[in-house]
């Protein structure tokens, strides 16, 4: 077989290959693609849910009685719809206080040292729910949760 011929019989291979190896580069574009933004998504959760608790440990009580501060968490909520918003994104917020155990008698409420809880609840959905159901469908979206606690001042 002379040297011309050879290059005849293989002219169109590159392409045919380009045309086999296509699929599985775009799947693996379009995954890493998807798992950067849920990645980005969670973080953007958790710190939300830091913020909310932080906001909610410094908030000053409601009510005149020191030994029976009222907690309120609007502020907390408040300032982890703006975090969520800016990125827009909306979830499910619960903030809450529990106090220490062991109160003297007479105290009740929200006081220094009680646990303030903020959990943010984040639904993912990927852009191609066909080809990564796992990263959450329209239906049955991926529930990202995170919670953050720190102690009331």
């Amino acid at each position: 077989m002379s040297r011309p011929e050879r290059l005849w019989n293989q002219r169109g291979t590159s392409t045919l290959e380009f045309i086999v190896v296509l699929p599985t580069l775009f799947l693996i574009f379009l995954g890493s693609v998807e798992l950067s933004r849920a990645w980005l998504t969670s973080s953007i959760a958790s710190s939300a849910a830091r913020e909310g608790a932080r906001v909610a440990a410094v908030s000053p009580a409601l009510g005149t009685d020191p030994n029976n501060p009222v907690f309120d968490p609007s502020r907390a909520v408040d300032r982890i719809n703006e975090v969520l918003l800016a990125a827009n994104l909306t979830a499910a917020t619960t903030v809450t206080c529990t106090p220490p155990p062991g109160l003297p008698p007479g105290f009740s409420g929200c006081v220094p040292d009680s646990r303030v809880q903020a959990e943010v609840t984040v639904s993912f959905q990927t852009f191609v729910p066909l080809m990564l159901p796992m990263l959450g469908t329209a239906d049955t979206p991926l529930a990202l949760r995170h919670t953050a606690i720190m102690r009331r001042e």
